[in-house]
């Protein structure tokens, strides 16, 4: 029964939506609108808005949201494409999320440590089954290339509207990640429009401003997210201090999302995403060298005062174009991930503790397609393939090391 849009029941207003012409076109609508135990929330039956009309040869303008209707079927046609099949599924909706204890201000890490089977060392990997190198990640069903392990997280759970950990018995279009798969679902200006600005702070200089923005114009929706982050304890402490020294970090993470719809079945759809860390690496006290050694006159250093720096960047762009044809539902993805970390030693420091000071850069660039079809042969069988090409670039830097000789002649 249709509802107005006050919320009251209209039983007398039936006859007018089904002379309208609607009627057949609603009967449509509940298969794509059925849900089971599991199953996304993007697939709920679209919003009937019944209006008063000033025209009283027509009492009432019926009003049907085609790019809601549009977006959510799509969605839940690239959800058919890659099933679980018979994987163990822990599934993290919008409401699951928003009850942690952080809520949005959580990191990615902190709702995937509520699934079995997932632990955290002490630097915030995660691992998942005793893998931390062999999981794959991937956000609306385009997988995101691996990139440098370092202290800061590129993903937040800010802007996943639902995340779904696959471990156990994975299907063969997920590779030879057998640890298990992460696959968010992102925000989107259709299921989280308006603006949002929130300030989140806590113990030890814990200082989080963020910000959320979305809406829809015309056949486009956009969402964009972004977050700062300030605190004191940005690894964890290694002393026997509350509160170690030379611990602060400072991160960024950004999110974009902007899609297209083209007609009824093809929509386009663009992401991007970024962060940085700054990481101080705490030091222990009540250390000196032991080495012997001498530089410019100096055999003596207190470890309180090691200034030791790490600085971490990554960012990717995935550009996606999803057809729905008949029985046939195809998304072909282009995609590329930037990573970069430096390490900056203390040069005097660690001349005199470790014998030498070298700094060290590395990045990686890698760009690839995927492609992931299914087809529905019948009631009882669905055929499904795709392919996934990646080109890989690794670099790394490693500066002069310096030595005690070399620092005494320089």
């Amino acid at each position: 029964m249709p509802t107005s849009s006050q919320g009251g029941c209209a039983p007398d207003l039936w006859p007018l939506v089904a002379a309208s012409g609607l009627a057949a076109g609603l009967a449509a609508f509940p298969a794509a609108a059925q849900t089971s135990p599991g199953a996304p929330t993007a697939t709920r039956v679209p919003v009937v808005r019944l209006e008063p009309s000033t025209d009283p040869a027509q009492p009432l303008d019926v009003t049907l949201p085609d790019l809601d209707v549009v977006a959510r079927r799509l969605d839940a046609a690239r959800l058919s494409i890659q099933p679980s099949l018979g994987a163990t599924r822990t599934d993290f909706s919008r409401g699951a999320i928003e009850t942690l204890p952080q809520g949005d201000n959580a990191g990615l890490n902190q709702v995937l440590l509520r699934a079995p089977g997932v632990v955290q060392d002490a630097f915030g990997n995660v691992f998942i089954r005793g893998d931390h190198r062999n999981v794959q990640y991937r956000i609306n069903g385009v997988q995101l290339p691996e990139g440098l392990a370092g202290f800061a997280s590129t993903l937040q759970a800010r802007f996943a509207n639902s995340v779904s950990l696959l471990t156990s018995a994975l299907p063969a279009q997920y590779g030879f990640r057998t640890a298990g798969v992460v696959d968010i679902q992102t925000k989107t200006g259709i299921n989280s429009p308006g603006a949002t600005v929130s300030l989140y702070g806590g113990s030890r200089g814990l200082v989080l401003p963020s910000f959320e923005y979305g809406g829809r114009a015309g056949p486009v929706d956009y969402f964009f997210t972004g977050e700062y982050q300030r605190s004191n304890i940005g690894i964890e402490n290694a002393s026997s201090r509350f509160n170690a020294r030379d611990d602060q970090t400072q991160q960024g993470r950004g999110f974009a999302y902007v899609s297209g719809v083209i007609d009824d079945t093809t929509r386009l759809t663009a992401m991007t995403g970024t962060s940085f860390g700054e990481f101080r690496i705490p030091t222990r006290s009540g250390h000196t060298p032991g080495l012997g050694l001498t530089v410019n006159g100096i055999s003596d250093f207190d470890s309180n005062t090691l200034r030791q720096r790490q600085t971490e960047f990554q960012q990717f762009g995935i550009l996606s174009l999803q057809k729905q044809t008949g029985a046939v539902d195809l998304q072909a993805s282009v995609f590329s991930r930037y990573s970069s970390l430096r390490y900056s030693p203390d040069p005097l420091g660690d001349l005199l503790f470790k014998g030498d000071s070298q700094s060290a850069r590395r990045q990686i660039t890698s760009t690839g397609l995927q492609t992931d079809a299914s087809w529905r042969v019948n009631e009882f069988h669905t055929l499904r393939g795709g392919f996934l090409a990646q080109i890989e670039r690794t670099r790394a830097f490693a500066p002069k090391t310096l030595s005690p000789r070399s620092a005494c002649e320089a």
